[in-house]
């Protein structure tokens, strides 16, 4: 994959959809910024290729090595697939990737429409607007600066898809050696605000007055995560200077590289193997920005790429998942205290220019990397619990490659979402074995809908499979011990006696598009190896949630249990569509209010509620949490100290002690909770 991310920058710039042929670019922004028609690339080996589910609405991209194939494999079909090569000189029956407009796609869905006319169908795509004929979307000159440098390309590209080209100038030097260190970053951090603020102002034009939707995906945050292998690579390298640069790719600080060592560079421009591994460093690099271009383009959302100096945050996280692995009296309280440190360290490393944007209204937040972003205060509120937040994963290179690609989107309806497959492994004399059952039935004894719950024991990974496979449910929640060797064997589910990471299922399992790991360690933020969340998304899953540490059973099983009692008691009140990433993080806000109040009143001097205090705090919160509203968080602060008639300055101190770092906060949702919508029977979401 290193070597498309040419490909996938040209695939950027096309439409994600054949509708967008026929209307304006206005409407099909505004389209592409309601999260409905995100770009679904798969990549295959040419190997595979046989194995390809012919169809005339797939589109190959190939190049010189595997275009003979490709041509061969749509003549084996006899059906006409639109075959885009990278090669100089594409074949006869192949366009040209870079060259192909959006008046040659047209072209060829004109094609397509006589194709299945002769073939007998000739109303086979009448759905399609065919009265509008092809709408142009003749190029525009804007005011804004198009530095087309990698911090910046994802967010110039997106809106050079619709035809707005920005004045070029000088670009920004990939590999520079500065004398002032303190200056490195300054013109990356202004050419990012940028053209950052030029896309968020024409994703505000083109959707005013539109009602969009909570959870979909209006901002990215992302930077650059570095495999583990670098850095054990220098550790072992007995060059000094190719110790030193691999040192250098895990631990770079600015965005320009060598900014503080001239002399180095020097040598390093000299290597023959130190210029071959800057080159692979260079193309990993190319890759990842091609995949957030196609991430914003996909969601017409801006991309704030962070310095990477960001991801040395990594040391506090280690501190932090330490603590939350103790088994001493001042575990939470030392967790506390180290999610603050970590959230201080995010709010001083970075550029207060993005902590401006990302603390303005937001749909939804997507992460991509490895650094602990949802830890960054927002107004005093981890970020993970002020908007909607989901991640894609920096590494492995391979799960982030298919998460950032995968558009799919699937549709639950309201009474499917009522199935929950439990697949339980624990001993039978395990004293946490019931407690998520007893969890689940506790929280439906009172609910209006029936949630169809069925629990697998299992003891093997055989017996996971077979689970998964004589399930239909669309919902899956893993009960049992999971545990994450820093080392390359990765993460694990425990079950019975096997260590199982899903990534190995293959083909072998249907993997239910939204998983839940009630389990330990499922994917620490210190760790690049597969996780066991990483290893469901690269078995199919769509989205994970996750776990960054060891958990509190008593909680994970109440977790699980509000998750039950939301789907019988919210899901069926929605008036409209809603993406299961709001339906999580509405989830998670209800769960973290649950613990501010236990951790404010169980305080030294905290204040003193009763049960009824307590319920009308929840209700009242809860209903600003599910209607959308965004202060609910100073809403419970404000009350809390209202009820106890103590000064507000005093129970946020009690929050911070003793509840900032409750175990809501230690959940995430991986990959692209987005793309799974809750809708009614039969309907989608447009």
């Amino acid at each position: 994959m290193l070597k498309r991310a040419s490909a996938l920058e040209c695939v950027a710039r096309l439409p994600t959809s054949v509708l967008e042929l026929f209307v304006d670019r206005e409407r099909a922004m505004r389209t592409r910024a309601l999260g409905v028609a995100p770009f679904h690339v798969v990549p295959l080996q040419v190997e595979n290729l046989p194995h390809l589910q012919p169809s005339p609405f797939v589109c190959i991209v190939g190049g010189s090595v595997t275009d003979v194939a490709i041509e061969a494999f749509i003549q084996r079909t006899g059906q006409p697939i639109l075959h885009l090569s990278t090669a100089p000189q594409p074949p006869a029956r192949a366009q040209s990737l870079s060259e192909t407009t959006r008046l040659d796609l047209f072209r060829w869905l004109e094609r397509l429409r006589q194709y299945f006319t002769d073939a007998g169908h000739p109303d086979y795509l009448d759905a399609l607007p065919w009265a509008n004929g092809f709408v142009d979307w003749p190029e525009q000159a804007d005011d804004y600066v198009a530095l087309h440098h990698n911090v910046t390309l994802p967010n110039e590209l997106t809106l050079e898809a619709f035809g707005h080209v920005g004045a070029m100038v000088t670009p920004l030097p990939r590999v520079v050696a500065y004398g002032d260190v303190d200056l490195a970053d300054a013109p990356f951090v202004v050419g990012i605000e940028s053209s950052v603020e030029r896309l968020v102002a024409t994703r505000a034009r083109v959707t005013r007055g539109q009602p969009l939707r909570p959870g979909t995906v209006s901002l990215i945050l992302t930077v650059p995560s570095t495999v583990r292998e670098w850095g054990r690579a220098a550790s072992k390298s007995r060059d000094p200077h190719i110790r030193r640069l691999l040192t250098h790719f895990v631990k770079q600080a600015h965005y320009p590289q060598f900014v503080d060592d001239r002399d180095f560079f020097e040598k390093v421009k000299a290597d023959r193997l130190s210029q071959g591994l800057i080159q692979t460093r260079q193309a990993e690099l190319r890759l990842y920005t091609a995949l957030l271009c196609a991430q914003a383009a996909s969601h017409l959302a801006p991309v704030i790429r962070l310095p990477p100096h960001v991801n040395r945050v990594s040391a506090l996280v280690q501190r932090m998942a330490g603590a939350l692995a103790s088994d001493t009296p001042q575990r939470r309280s030392r967790a506390h205290e180290l999610a603050q440190e970590v959230g201080q360290w995010l709010g001083d490393n970075i550029p207060q220019k993005f902590q401006n944007i990302i603390d303005r209204p937001q749909l939804g937040i997507k992460i991509i990397g490895d650094a602990p972003l949802e830890w960054l205060p927002i107004r005093g509120l981890p970020l993970a619990l002020r908007f909607t937040v989901s991640r894609i994963p920096g590494t492995p290179g391979d799960v982030l490659v298919k998460a950032a690609l995968s558009g799919n989107k699937i549709f639950i309806s309201k009474a499917k979402a009522r199935e929950l497959l439990v697949i339980r492994s624990f001993e039978d004399d395990d004293p946490i074995r019931t407690l998520l059952e007893r969890a689940i039935r506790e929280y439906l004894r009172d609910a209006t809908q029936e949630v169809d719950v069925t629990f697998v024991d299992v003891s093997s990974e055989e017996q996971v499979i077979s689970a998964l496979n004589e399930s239909s449910a669309d919902i899956v929640v893993f009960d049992c011990h999971g545990s994450h060797d820093s080392d390359a064997s990765g993460g694990a589910l425990i079950i019975g006696s096997d260590r199982v990471n899903p990534a190995a299922f293959g083909a072998r399992a249907r993997i239910p598009p939204v998983v839940v790991l009630a389990a330990c360690e499922t994917h620490p933020l210190n760790s690049s190896s597969m996780t066991v969340g990483a290893g469901f998304l690269w078995a199919g899953a769509t989205t994970v949630l996750t776990t960054v540490s060891k958990i509190d059973a008593r909680s994970a099983a109440m977790i699980v249990g509000r998750l039950a009692l939301r789907l019988s008691e919210f899901l069926p009140h929605l008036e409209a569509p809603m993406p299961w990433s709001e339906v999580v993080s509405g989830l998670l806000r209800m769960a973290y209010v649950f613990d501010v109040i236990n951790g404010v009143t169980s305080a030294p001097g905290g204040p003193q509620l009763t049960p009824l205090q307590m319920r009308q705090l929840m209700f009242m919160t809860n209903v600003e949490i599910n209607t959308f509203k965004g202060g609910w968080f100073e809403l419970l602060l404000a009350e809390i100290a209202n009820c106890a008639n103590m000064p507000l300055d005093n129970v946020e101190r009690m929050w911070r002690s003793h509840a900032y770092a409750s175990e809501s906060l230690l959940y995430l949702q991986l990959g692209n909770p987005e793309a799974v919508w809750i809708v009614e029977d039969g309907a989608t979401p447009w």
